[in-house]
């Protein structure tokens, strides 16, 4: 499994970055990760670098890599099954949590992305007090224009391994 990490992150988690690496061949298993701040608390997004799935949840008590996965793991479980993708989880990404590789982000587009859910996040956060679990929800409802105007809801089931 591939994590992507901001500058940003990757600081906070004292981790060295490497040089960013292709894309996985199994989308599923290629995330990118950034932290952000509203309403004097952080975040960390993680979104998949295909379908734009995104899961937010709180930064604090994030302080190694070993730390991030595991809470990688429990949101992605959490979230996932909540949507209905238990399966996509269970199947594909569970199995790869233990052989996580950490690197830069090399995509603009994901970066592009990423950039304008951090906003609408901060937006819902500020405005209408919407925990992790509830933004993950709104963030995955919204049509994004790197995937031809679709959801990632509707998106991810539709990424198949090659």
């Amino acid at each position: 499994m591939i994590i992507r990490l901001t500058a940003k992150l990757a600081k906070r988690l004292h981790f060295p970055l490497q040089q960013a690496l292709p894309a996985h061949e199994n989308p599923y298993l290629d995330w990118t990760a950034t932290v952000f701040s509203a309403d004097r608390a952080q975040y960390v997004m993680l979104i998949n670098s295909k379908s734009l799935f995104s899961v937010v949840f709180y930064a604090k008590g994030l302080t190694s890599d070993d730390r991030f996965v595991r809470k990688t793991e429990q949101t992605l479980r959490d979230n996932l099954s909540s949507a209905g993708f238990a399966f996509p989880f269970q199947r594909f990404i569970e199995p790869e949590l233990m052989r996580v590789t950490f690197c830069k982000n090399a995509n603009r587009s994901v970066t592009g992305s990423m950039n304008d859910l951090i906003y609408q996040a901060k937006c819902h956060i500020i405005e209408g007090n919407a925990s992790p679990a509830d933004l993950s929800i709104l963030l995955n409802r919204i049509p994004m224009g790197a995937l031809k105007y679709e959801c990632p809801y509707v998106q991810f089931p539709k990424m198949l391994p090659r």
